[in-house]
């Protein structure tokens, strides 16, 4: 299993440093992220549990956080590749509502399936499935289906580098090899 360092926190910190959020909008931006590095890179940005809320995907620890101490400022913990990710997800979503967000999230299967058939109103805190949303959002980045744009991180041409950057396509052959061992 892939250890993750990074925390919602750190990841809503730092789409704070690009765009204007409220709450449910950040929530919203912070599960987008998490979903497309699923099924982009096959990795998660955060460890947390992402649980389906009445008003769509929630991180509890960044509702908590944003709603009682604020989100603090970005420390600078994501890779370059992490930040590049969401600022493609930050472009992909910016004309989005906070409403508009959620009901984009709303039509999500793995939010759909942790609700359990609950009507809309009723509030639930159902954990969701981390390989639902991976695979979904796979899915949808094969399709080639609302995928935001390129993400691209310079390499520099140093033997390390190239290393690191072979070591990363091994990795994401071997999770895209794994995944496809489960279906």
């Amino acid at each position: 299993m892939i250890s993750v360092t990074t925390t919602a926190i750190d990841v809503a910190a730092y789409i704070r440093t690009r765009v204007r959020a409220d709450m449910w909008s950040l929530q919203k931006l912070t599960y987008l992220s998490q979903a497309w590095s699923l099924g982009i890179n096959g990795r998660p940005l955060f460890a947390e549990t992402i649980e389906a809320w009445r008003d769509g995907p929630v991180v509890r620890s960044l509702y908590r956080k944003d709603r009682h101490e604020f989100v603090p400022a970005y420390a600078g913990t994501l890779s370059r590749e992490d930040t590049a990710l969401i600022d493609a997800v930050l472009t992909q979503y910016k004309g989005l509502s906070s409403d508009q967000l959620i009901n984009l999230t709303h039509q999500d299967k793995p939010w759909i399936d942790a609700r359990g058939g609950a009507p809309a109103w009723v509030a639930t805190n159902t954990a969701m499935s981390t390989g639902e949303i991976r695979k979904l959002y796979t899915a949808r980045t094969i399709a080639g289906r609302d995928v935001p744009a390129p993400v691209t991180v310079g390499v520099a041409a140093s033997d390390e580098s190239v290393r690191v950057a072979a070591d990363s396509v091994i990795s994401r052959w071997r999770t895209a090899l794994d995944l496809l061992a489960t279906r």
